[in-house]
């Protein structure tokens, strides 16, 4: 044995030093897993606060074991900071227990640090909010064999064995635990922890005593009192409220939500401005379905050959609530010519086919299929000069404009194999890449974006990452997302997370210098995909990696829009077997859900109509593109549409709820009468207004109108002389 600590000392003596923030680490009777006493972290700014043991001496082998209890810490969906370290020197660490939050689960991991200087990790596995046993075993490398590595055990039960990391000049000579480092802004609470033990060989298991682990869910949401008007101090006794029910039946959720979600919603809050006199209260009835939203969701792809006559079922959905279709322009007959007539009808054509399925597409151009990859130019499958795809993208010019209203997000493609920007002919030089993402974006109208292949070349011509300030503003950095075509396959997704290009001469970002490469990439696309369109494939079945737990992590934290749902099947089988594939369907981009509102009971025509709103986004990622917002009421008087200012769906962060207010006047010709009462978010083409397939539906019982694409609030509005 190295260290122990049951903590029932009521001391710190056991340990050799502490940061405790001025008393924010400290051992009480409330925090203990095992025994009379625990210790107790508050985390209330983003200090550390820790214990740390300095008995370690050049370990090239160390276990430890401790209990954890997450207490319902408030996180960010995506944030996480490390409860354990393991360090050699005084503060370079080379072992890590890291605690986030994804999709409104806890999960923890552990990660080692190669010679290299990159972490290694595991994959990320759930845990409930209760306390729970988590043992490490970290072992450096020795001379004789590749065999560096970490063994995650939780709650006695072996979740991962990492191995064959190169480590042998990592030592372990300190530990700390507790709120040790990365605290993000937006996480605050308090949590226990118990039962500290380290050895050097032989495995520890979960202390004596210890209460057993449980699967139980994270805590409920309180409910709003019937009465809940009366908790807003100026609102009438008066006020009604009506409770929207369902009367269809509720779907069963998936295992791995009910073993280990936090609910959807968090504690209501009362709206920000106090409900007018006389308004009526409605609760409405979060849906469980998989609902169809345009611009977000599982995608077909398929493959167009513009010289080829066109086949329109290659533009078609493949489940009843996908929205998009992954279109690849096929050029490998232009490469050395012109585009042709031929080539602009079909591509024309494709287009017109999407819109009149009230289907979107996702498209790139493509000159080449690979296959695989290469590093040397003269192997690489031809893709074309540059001079002759400025010339291309200038000819499809008045074809993307006319055609944008159905056009989700543009790759830039046209680079290498598959369009996917390696492997490279002709277009290696990052001038060349550079002119072509300049070419798009000109012609692209402002208000639809780009999407590249790998984050480094985001940061090499535009900086970044993007900030929520210069979001949606239409400059060409705001207009740049990421789609990722190897998502899952390894830690570093096939290059997706790597700072420099295979390709020679190589192209290097230093954003990531002196950091973890993998993380500090990963960090780039979390913060730029709050405001811009993340989406692509699997590429290789890789478990446990492509497994449920870190899938939904990695959606969540890099906000996932869209994703191809025919590649690659053995990724997606383990979804589905693995319980996980529903609640990827109802994530994937955004998803609005109705909380409450505060209606008017009646009024005149003319009259001021103020609601108050509450509603929150249970999605991975938010909506990228424009989206206008109205109030309709439609009745005996007909139809009218009421422009909503001020307000950006886009801003509807997801894991957050949104309370506003909307003011508008009724039309002063509405005639008198019983109306329905609605939100509707139509598309921010006039082409596609009429279509209810291109409004967005929220994610409730009882509220959607199909036929005109409204979100109901009421059914009961009237319109009094």
């Amino acid at each position: 044995m190295i260290s122990f600590d049951n903590f029932d000392s009521g001391n710190f003596a056991p340990w050799t030093g502490n940061s405790i923030d001025g008393g924010d680490l400290s051992l009480n009777a409330a925090a203990a897993l095992v025994g009379g006493l625990g210790l107790q972290a508050v985390v209330n700014d983003a200090n550390s606060i820790y214990l740390a043991d300095d008995r370690p001496n050049a370990e090239t082998r160390y276990r430890a074991r401790f209990h954890f209890d997450p207490n319902s810490m408030v996180m960010g969906n995506g944030e996480a900071f490390n409860i354990f370290n393991g360090f050699v020197g005084t503060n370079t660490a080379v072992m890590r227990v890291e605690f986030a939050i994804s999709s409104n689960t806890y999960v923890v991991r552990g990660s080692v640090l190669n010679d290299s200087g990159a972490w290694v990790s595991t994959n990320w596995f759930p845990i409930s909010d209760a306390p729970h046993s988590i043992e490490v075993d970290w072992r450096a490398k020795t001379a004789a064999a590749n065999n560096g590595g970490l063994t995650l055990w939780i709650d006695g039960v072996q979740k991962f064995d990492l191995t064959a990391v190169d480590n042998d000049t990592r030592r372990i000579d300190r530990v700390r635990l507790g709120a040790v480092t990365g605290i993000d802004t937006g996480t605050s609470g308090t949590f226990f922890m118990d039962a500290f033990e380290s050895r050097r060989l032989t495995y520890i298991g979960p202390a004596t005593g210890a209460p057993a682990s449980t699967s139980t869910p994270l805590p409920a949401a309180s409910p709003t009192s019937v009465a809940g008007a009366s908790a807003t101090p100026q609102a009438p006794s008066a006020t009604a409220t009506i409770s929207v029910t369902s009367q269809a039946k509720t779907a069963t959720p998936t295992a791995i939500r009910t073993a280990t979600a936090r609910p959807t919603s968090t504690t209501p809050q009362p709206p920000t401005v106090t409900p007018p006199a006389g308004s009526v209260k409605v609760v409405y009835n979060a849906s469980t379905e998989d609902i169809a939203n345009p611009e977000r969701g599982f995608m077909k792809q398929s493959s167009i050959f513009p010289d080829q006559p066109l086949d329109t079922n290659k533009i078609r959905a493949l489940q009843p609530t996908d929205t998009l279709v992954w279109i690849y322009f096929r050029l490998d007959n232009y490469r050395d010519r012109s585009l042709d007539q031929t080539a602009l009808n079909n591509i024309t054509a494709a287009f017109n086919t999407a819109r009149s399925r009230g289907l979107k597409l996702v498209i790139r151009f493509v000159y080449n299929p690979g296959p695989g990859s290469t590093t040397d130019p003269n192997q690489a499958n031809p893709d074309a000069p540059i001079q002759l795809v400025l010339q291309h993208i200038e000819t499809l010019r008045p074809i993307l404009r006319a055609n944008a209203d159905v056009i989700a997000v543009v790759q830039v493609g046209f680079v290498g194999h598959w369009g996917e920007w390696h492997s490279s002919k002709y277009l290696h030089p990052l001038t060349y890449r550079k002119a072509i993402v300049d070419a798009l974006l000109d012609a692209m109208p402002e208000d639809r974006m780009l999407q590249l292949r790998y984050p480094r070349y985001k940061e090499i011509f535009f900086q970044g990452p993007l900030t929520s300030q210069e979001a949606f503003t239409g400059t060409d950095r705001s207009r740049v997302g990421h789609h990722n075509d190897c998502c899952l396959r390894d830690q570093n997704d096939g290059g997706t997370y790597k700072s420099t290009s295979s390709q020679l001469p190589k192209h290097t970002s230093t954003y990531c210098d002196g950091k973890d490469e993998i993380s500090c990439w990963k960090d780039f696309i979390a913060q730029e995909s709050q405001f811009t369109p993340v989406g692509g494939e699997t590429c290789q079945y890789n478990p446990p990696r492509t497994d449920c737990p870190n899938t939904l992590l990695e959606m969540d934290m890099l906000h996932w829009s869209f994703i191809n749902n025919g590649y690659r099947p053995e990724v997606l089988n383990g979804w589905t077997s693995g319980g996980c594939m529903n609640t990827i369907r109802r994530s994937l981009g955004y998803r609005l859900t109705l909380k409450e509102a505060f209606i008017p009971a009646s009024l005149k025509p003319g009259g001021g109509l103020s609601l108050n709103i509450r509603l929150s986004n249970d999605g991975f990622a938010a909506m990228f593109n424009p989206r206008p917002l109205f109030v309709v009421l439609q009745g005996p008087g007909g139809r009218y549409e009421i422009p909503v200012t001020g307000i950006d769906p886009r801003r509807w962060a997801p894991g957050e709820e949104k309370t506003f207010t909307i003011t508008v006047n009724l039309p002063a010709n509405v005639a008198p009468g019983t109306y329905k009462l609605g939100l509707w978010l139509p598309d921010a083409y006039t082409s596609l207004r009429g279509n209810p397939a291109y409004s967005v539906r929220f994610a409730n019982n009882n509220t959607w109108d199909a036929a005109t694409g409204i979100n109901v609030l009421t059914t009961d509005f009237k319109v009094v002389p």
